[in-house]
């Protein structure tokens, strides 16, 4: 029962993807098909080329291969291995066909890769907005140097919370904390090998 119940969110933050898409200035917008060019308008410009350079990457990729593993997905290929006789050698030789396997591991990968571009996309328009919303407001806009320090020291607090099995996560928390999670830092905490008094 407790798997139905609404989640309730632990960090709210105004810079939603839905307040961008509503309340954002058109550099906002613009940062919806130009990943980064919010944040290079707004004086983060590392972090603007880095979200810019990622969405070069993935449109070359899809370009160049991963619109052909997507399209070549449903069939699993559509050559098939023949028997083939060679008139000069005089014995039957096989022509490889598609590899079935090889086109499903690269269109799964395809689609994961996809899925997380667009958990990407979505928060470098979150990035865009809050840049500019601090801008407009005259307050600090983080380098990217802060926004790092800022997200290995601080946000990685956030919990990650797996309900099915009830796993807390903490990326702060010492190796002995994480034990503690599941009993195990007790049980080592009393442990001593043989021969030891």
């Amino acid at each position: 029962m407790e798997l139905l119940k609404k989640r309730v969110n632990e960090f709210p933050t105004p810079y939603t993807l839905k307040a961008a898409a509503a309340q954002g200035g058109p550099e906002t917008k613009l940062s919806m098909l130009v990943m980064g060019l919010g944040n290079l308008l707004h004086k983060q410009a590392a972090k603007g080329l880095v979200f810019l350079a990622v969405e070069i990457l993935y449109l070359g990729f899809m370009f160049v291969n991963g619109f052909h593993c997507l399209a070549m997905l449903p069939s699993l290929g559509s050559v098939e291995q023949e028997e083939v006789w060679n008139k000069t050698l005089q014995i039957y030789e096989y022509t490889k066909g598609d590899n079935s396997v090889l086109i499903l591991l690269y269109g799964v990968a395809t689609i994961l890769l996809t899925g997380l571009m667009i958990c990407f996309w979505a928060e470098t328009v979150r990035s865009a907005y809050q840049a500019e919303c601090l801008d407009k407001q005259g307050r600090h806009v983080n380098t990217f140097r802060e926004d790092l320090r800022t997200f290995l020291h601080e946000n990685i607090k956030k919990t990650a919370d797996d309900s099915a099995d009830g796993i807390y996560l903490r990326a702060d928390d010492s190796a002995a904390d994480l034990y503690d999670l599941y009993g195990f830092y007790k049980l080592q905490q009393n442990w001593q090998p043989s021969g030891i008094v």
